[in-house]
């Protein structure tokens, strides 16, 4: 909620669970504090879901039950506790995180999180995630470094498109990764790149870096983006896409006999 435009009173102290298949209605247990109630005053209870009320029932003095409405993707939203007066009047709560898990293996998860947020608050975000996610979605999520996704063994593809990464943005060892997007980002150093990658990401296959200051542009400097593609190729030899295209048997040879 607008801390400017509710008047915020409660806190919620714990919930569980704190996570669900995105598809399900999930029930859940939780307590909040700091509400001012009137013992001649009635109260009901609710809890806000991005733009879906669900409606809560205390269950015993501080505790709600309620049910964590479907969403049509993972993810994870805010809620908040409404605490609605027969007199018409409302108190809000401090906003809490639930997570919606993806219902299977081909899932993508799309995150976009707040560049006020510590590497520790992305990676206890991310962790929800680690043994449900194969492609995850971080674009435009104003971020410097990627060592809060250590411990996603089973991603398989990733979007760091519109961040600011660099050619060493602390890249996490990601053994099944096949596909990686960081267009648009500040790489500029393509060897120091390049390096990281090919020890952090062993079976990647894609790989798009349009729109960074080491990728030439495809129109106004082809020879210098064939030497590029040609050395990419060289580095890392399973590539089968770059920057969105297929590579053709003949730059494969070519890379390889540069790499001889």
């Amino acid at each position: 909620p607008d801390a400017a435009n509710t008047n915020i009173t409660g806190t919620i102290k714990t919930y569980a669970p704190d996570s669900a298949p995105c598809q399900e209605y999930t029930k859940v247990l939780l307590q909040v504090t700091g509400f001012q109630l009137s013992s001649d005053i009635r109260y009901t209870y609710a809890c806000q879901f991005s733009n879906k009320e669900v409606p809560a029932v205390e269950i015993a003095p501080g505790i709600l039950e309620f049910h964590a409405p479907p969403q049509p993707a993972a993810g994870f939203i805010n809620f908040w506790v409404i605490c609605k007066a027969s007199n018409a009047s409302a108190q809000f709560s401090t906003s809490a995180a639930f997570y919606y898990l993806p219902v299977d293996e081909t899932a993508l998860v799309a995150l976009q999180l707040s560049q006020h947020l510590t590497d520790a608050k992305r990676s206890q975000i991310v962790q929800k995630f680690r043994y449900t996610v194969r492609d995850l979605d971080l674009s435009d999520s104003h971020l410097k470094s990627l060592e809060f996704l250590n411990g996603l063994h089973n991603l398989q593809g990733i979007i760091l498109d519109n961040n600011q990464l660099t050619s060493s943005s602390g890249y996490p060892f990601l053994p099944k990764l096949r596909s990686l997007s960081v267009n648009n980002n500040a790489i500029a150093n393509l060897e120091e790149f390049l390096d990281h990658i090919t020890s952090c990401f062993p079976s990647l296959r894609c790989l798009s870096m349009v729109n960074n200051p080491v990728c030439p542009y495809f129109n106004q400097m082809t020879h210098r983006y064939y030497n590029y593609k040609i050395y990419v190729i060289s580095r890392v030899p399973l590539l089968t896409h770059l920057d969105g295209s297929l590579l053709g048997e003949e730059d494969k040879i070519h890379a390889q006999s540069i790499k001889s």
